[in-house]
Protein backbone atom coordinates (compact mmCIF):
# COMPACT_ATOMS: atom_id res chain seq x y z
CA UNK A 1 0.00 0.00 0.00
CA UNK A 2 0.82 3.68 -0.58
CA UNK A 3 1.34 5.55 2.32
CA UNK A 4 1.49 8.42 0.04
CA UNK A 5 0.86 9.00 -3.39
CA UNK A 6 4.24 11.30 -3.61
CA UNK A 7 7.02 10.18 -5.59
CA UNK A 8 10.66 10.69 -4.14
CA UNK A 9 13.46 12.58 -5.34
CA UNK A 10 15.44 8.90 -6.40
CA UNK A 11 12.51 8.60 -8.95
CA UNK A 12 12.87 10.92 -11.48
CA UNK A 13 9.42 11.97 -12.77
CA UNK A 14 8.14 12.57 -16.14
CA UNK A 15 4.63 14.54 -17.62
CA UNK A 16 4.90 12.84 -21.20
CA UNK A 17 6.64 9.73 -22.79
CA UNK A 18 9.36 11.33 -24.47
CA UNK A 19 10.37 13.27 -21.38
CA UNK A 20 10.46 9.67 -19.43
CA UNK A 21 12.52 8.38 -22.49
CA UNK A 22 15.35 11.39 -21.79
CA UNK A 23 14.80 10.24 -18.07
CA UNK A 24 15.39 7.10 -18.56
CA UNK A 25 18.66 7.51 -20.56
CA UNK A 26 20.34 9.98 -17.98
CA UNK A 27 18.89 8.11 -14.54
CA UNK A 28 17.81 4.58 -15.83
CA UNK A 29 14.19 4.83 -14.11
CA UNK A 30 12.08 7.45 -14.60
CA UNK A 31 7.90 7.46 -13.22
CA UNK A 32 5.52 8.58 -15.98
CA UNK A 33 2.74 11.07 -14.39
CA UNK A 34 0.75 12.49 -17.22
CA UNK A 35 -2.19 14.31 -16.22
CA UNK A 36 -5.37 11.86 -16.71
CA UNK A 37 -3.22 9.90 -19.42
CA UNK A 38 -3.59 6.15 -18.64
CA UNK A 39 -0.37 4.43 -17.92
CA UNK A 40 -1.03 2.16 -20.53
CA UNK A 41 -2.03 4.79 -22.81
CA UNK A 42 1.57 6.36 -21.82
CA UNK A 43 3.12 2.65 -22.65
CA UNK A 44 2.17 2.96 -26.31
CA UNK A 45 3.35 6.21 -26.58
CA UNK A 46 7.11 4.99 -25.19
CA UNK A 47 6.49 1.48 -27.44
CA UNK A 48 5.88 4.10 -30.20
CA UNK A 49 8.93 6.69 -29.29
CA UNK A 50 11.74 3.78 -28.65
CA UNK A 51 10.35 0.11 -29.15
CA UNK A 52 13.24 -1.49 -27.23
CA UNK A 53 12.84 -0.05 -23.72
CA UNK A 54 9.13 0.04 -24.42
CA UNK A 55 8.75 -3.60 -25.49
CA UNK A 56 11.10 -4.30 -22.28
CA UNK A 57 9.00 -2.36 -20.26
CA UNK A 58 6.08 -4.41 -21.43
CA UNK A 59 7.71 -7.91 -21.55
CA UNK A 60 8.21 -6.93 -17.78
CA UNK A 61 4.85 -6.66 -17.59
CA UNK A 62 3.69 -9.59 -19.39
CA UNK A 63 5.89 -12.41 -17.35
CA UNK A 64 5.18 -10.60 -14.37
CA UNK A 65 1.41 -10.90 -14.53
CA UNK A 66 2.34 -14.92 -14.55
CA UNK A 67 2.92 -14.64 -11.07
CA UNK A 68 0.07 -12.93 -9.85
CA UNK A 69 -2.88 -14.21 -8.06
CA UNK A 70 -6.20 -12.57 -9.06
CA UNK A 71 -6.60 -10.48 -6.73
CA UNK A 72 -3.13 -8.64 -7.47
CA UNK A 73 -3.47 -8.82 -11.18
CA UNK A 74 -6.71 -7.22 -11.10
CA UNK A 75 -5.01 -4.34 -9.15
CA UNK A 76 -2.21 -4.43 -11.09
CA UNK A 77 -4.99 -4.42 -14.48
CA UNK A 78 -6.76 -1.23 -12.79
CA UNK A 79 -3.82 0.62 -12.55
CA UNK A 80 -2.56 0.40 -15.46
CA UNK A 81 -6.05 1.62 -16.61
CA UNK A 82 -6.21 4.43 -14.46
CA UNK A 83 -6.62 8.18 -15.51
CA UNK A 84 -4.52 8.87 -12.63
CA UNK A 85 -1.89 6.22 -11.73
CA UNK A 86 1.64 6.52 -12.56
CA UNK A 87 3.67 4.27 -14.59
CA UNK A 88 7.30 3.79 -13.32
CA UNK A 89 10.41 1.51 -15.13
CA UNK A 90 13.65 0.67 -13.54
CA UNK A 91 15.58 -0.50 -16.56
CA UNK A 92 18.95 -1.68 -14.38
CA UNK A 93 16.26 -4.63 -12.46
CA UNK A 94 13.51 -4.70 -15.18
CA UNK A 95 11.03 -3.63 -13.07
CA UNK A 96 7.69 -1.96 -14.23
CA UNK A 97 5.79 -0.03 -11.21
CA UNK A 98 1.88 1.02 -10.97
CA UNK A 99 1.42 3.11 -8.75
CA UNK A 100 -2.52 3.80 -8.05
CA UNK A 101 -3.53 6.62 -5.79
CA UNK A 102 -7.27 5.77 -6.62
CA UNK A 103 -6.76 2.30 -4.74
CA UNK A 104 -4.23 3.54 -2.69
CA UNK A 105 -1.97 0.38 -4.25
CA UNK A 106 1.67 0.11 -5.91
CA UNK A 107 2.17 -3.00 -8.15
CA UNK A 108 5.35 -4.20 -8.86
CA UNK A 109 6.35 -6.84 -11.83
CA UNK A 110 9.56 -7.90 -13.16
CA UNK A 111 10.01 -10.50 -16.04
CA UNK A 112 12.84 -13.21 -16.77
CA UNK A 113 16.37 -11.22 -17.14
Amino acid sequence: RLTAPDIKSAMPVAGDARTMLVQLRRAGRAALAAGGQSPDAGLVEIVNADRATGMAMRRAALEGRACMDEGVEDAFLRGLKGARSILAWDGESGTVMILDPDSGLVTVAMGGL
